[in-house]
């Protein structure tokens, strides 16, 4: 039933088969009248069967099927180099925003202007991802109604405006305007303190920028240059006469009259099919169905550039006390030292709900030791979006002397920050604040208020200002682009 309705999907809802049946249909249905007028002896006792030697057809048939074979393995070759030089350039620039805010991690200058610098960075990548999608779109003569330009960006009003109304008078130059930017952030962020490394280490940042940069001009060339148009031409004329001799040959091979449409009907029906897909495959970037989802990547970068602002303050990864660190014990298979991560997660999730009920009754003595009542909810809903195992319980005393916890998803770490200081302390209040998982981002450009995580992971056009895009920007009607 899947396959049927798959290849259900695939006949009816694409465009280039929705085309190649309508060829056919008409194919078919002269080649039917031609063949009911040739049996009610209206053509002649001989009918169109002397019209034609088929040989002759067979040749035609053979010339337009290397035609189409040719063209759609060209055409396959493109889209596939366009597709991997795409994934090249949006894996370039992640690899050089991630080092970019590792390196800014032992900065000299002051906080607020390395979190402006990291803040500044996620934007213009986002930015620059965007630009370079309509490029692709326009093949290079970007107009402003491409749909790369409706597609959400990371806070494109907390660029300044002198820099959005250069952005919109670039025109053409848009990408080459936002690579210089890059650029040039880059190296004063040195020169101020922010990237306080090796100029060696440094270097290479520069080199995974312009990988990418040089990859966006070798997938432009697939999308500005086409398939030889002579070639192509010669392909459709082709085309056409296989049409017209179609129903003569087909009314030859059938004594039947829906027989000889039916083959007539094949027969077009691929050889039109294969060359609208491979007029398809030519450029991956357009907005036709078989194309890359370029929205749908470019959210996703999005959503990993937001992720680096919040690992910008997380302590590295680092051993545990009961670290193993005997290399023969660390060789044994099936060992705690060989777990698997759901292994691992599924043990941690067993300890904490155990000593969750510990710190629960612990806290509970501390608050009223004789007449307390307890309650605790043991139920657990993990969020799939937090890659940590273990929980946050919060701890409250109310006047009625009853202990609510309350599980929300945050580090293992921080849990245990939270156990030691209950430990510590014998009393949480309700109205502490818990971390709920997610990160608290700096403060972005000085024009602009702190914008908190949450607020970033706001889908939608008219959720936030920081998930506007080109197309809608527009501040007191200074920038428009």
């Amino acid at each position: 039933m899947y396959h049927f309705s798959f290849v259900a999907e695939a006949l009816f809802c694409q465009p280039v088969f929705r085309w190649g049946f309508k060829v056919g249909i008409t194919c078919a249905a002269c080649t039917a009248m031609i063949k009911y007028l040739s049996i009610e002896g209206i053509l002649g006792p001989q009918g169109v069967s002397h019209l034609l030697d088929p040989s002759a057809f067979s040749s035609l048939t053979l010339l337009i099927s290397l035609f189409i074979a040719f063209r759609a393995s060209q055409a396959y070759t493109r889209f596939w180099s366009g597709t991997q030089s795409f994934f090249v350039i949006s894996a370039d620039f992640f690899d050089v925003a991630s080092s970019l805010v590792a390196f800014s991690r032992n900065a000299t200058a002051p906080a607020e202007q390395v979190a402006q610098f990291r803040q500044v960075v996620v934007r213009l990548f986002s930015l620059l991802h965007a630009l370079i999608l309509a490029d692709l779109e326009s093949e290079g003569h970007v107009t402003g109604e491409e749909e790369a330009f409706k597609y959400e960006l990371i806070d494109v009003s907390g660029i300044d405006h002198a820099s959005m109304e250069e952005l919109k008078r670039a025109g053409n130059r848009q990408v080459d305007l936002v690579f210089q930017w890059l650029q040039s952030l880059i190296v004063e962020g040195q020169q101020s303190g922010v990237l306080v490394v090796p100029p060696p280490i440094l270097s290479r940042v520069f080199q995974e920028l312009n990988a990418g940069i040089m990859e966006y001009h070798k997938t432009l060339s697939l999308a500005e240059i086409p398939f030889p148009v002579p070639y192509t031409a010669s392909t459709q004329v082709v085309l056409i006469l296989h049409w017209l001799l179609t129903p003569i040959m087909a009314c030859n091979w059938s004594s039947h009259v829906w027989s000889a449409a039916l083959i007539a009907f094949v027969q077009v029906f691929m050889l039109w099919s294969l060359n609208g897909i491979a007029q398809e495959l030519e450029n991956p970037f357009g907005g036709d169905k078989n194309d890359l989802d370029t929205h749908g990547y470019h959210s996703e970068l999005n959503e990993r550039l937001i992720f680096l602002l919040g690992t910008a303050k997380q302590a590295v990864p680092t051993l545990s006390p009961g670290a193993d660190l005997d290399p023969e014990s660390l060789k044994i298979v099936g060992s705690k030292s060989r777990y698997s991560l759901k292994a691992w997660w599924s043990e941690c999730d067993t300890k904490d709900t155990e000593d969750l009920l510990h710190d629960a009754i612990s806290i509970a003595s501390v608050c009223a030791p004789s007449e307390s009542q307890y309650r605790f909810n043991a139920q657990r809903e993990p969020n799939p979006a937090t890659p940590v195992s273990s929980s946050l319980t919060t701890f409250s005393c109310a006047s009625s002397k009853e202990i609510m916890v309350e599980q929300q998803p945050v580090s293992s770490e921080r849990h245990r920050d939270v156990r030691r200081d209950a430990h510590q302390t014998g009393n949480r209040h309700s109205n502490d604040s818990a971390p709920t998982g997610g990160f608290t981002t700096p403060a972005i450009l000085p024009s602009n208020p702190s914008l908190p995580d949450d607020v970033f992971k706001t889908s939608g056009m008219d959720a936030a200002c920081c998930h506007s895009s080109l197309a809608i920007f527009e501040d007191d009607g200074v920038a428009r682009v």
